[in-house]
């Protein structure tokens, strides 16, 4: 894997081969955790950038854009407005399954800065966003097995031309 640093004129002037796959990781842990993963690019700082930077580059608006981040409200915030304007953004572990095997890691998290768009979400992502919301509380992506994120992450990639719009956890 490299790390690479560009300025918002690169960022915007980057071109991806069309069956290239792009990961939103929302923790720079995992971020940096990541191994090599064929024609994928992994971005870290899915916050801000939802609403602000991300849309704006016209090389994400693809079939192949995933979403890796935690389970809290914040979380499914960001995932909301991303898929505002990425409809076809999968995600990975952010789903009522995930939350239900792992319920003895959820703590105390923040209340969504701001309200978010429900109808945006997957089935099983208003499932999680429902279990967590009242009171707030949440899984950090990095508490989970990381060699569980992996497989089902490598497991999206491999999938997302088959069926946008999806969730995959094990």
């Amino acid at each position: 894997m490299h790390d690479v640093r560009l300025t918002r004129g690169e960022w915007a002037a980057l071109r991806l081969p069309a069956y290239a796959s792009v990961v939103a990781c929302e923790n720079k842990a995992n971020f940096l955790a990541l191994p090599p993963l064929p024609a994928t690019l992994a971005l870290w700082g899915v916050g801000g950038a939802a609403t602000g930077f991300f849309p704006k580059l016209s090389w994400l608006h693809r079939d192949h854009f995933v979403y890796w981040g935690d389970i809290d409200p914040s979380g499914f915030a960001i995932l909301a407005r991303l898929r505002r304007s990425f409809p076809s953004m999968i995600s990975v572990l952010v789903d009522g399954n995930t939350v239900a095997r792992h319920s003895a890691l959820l703590a105390p998290a923040k209340a969504a800065s701001g309200d978010y768009d429900r109808s945006l979400l997957t089935g099983p992502e208003t499932e999680a966003a429902n279990a967590v919301a009242h009171p707030p509380q949440g899984i950090e992506q990095e508490k989970l097995l990381f060699a569980e994120g992996l497989a089902c992450l490598s497991e999206c990639i491999h999938a997302a031309k088959r069926s946008p719009k999806q969730n995959f956890s094990l």
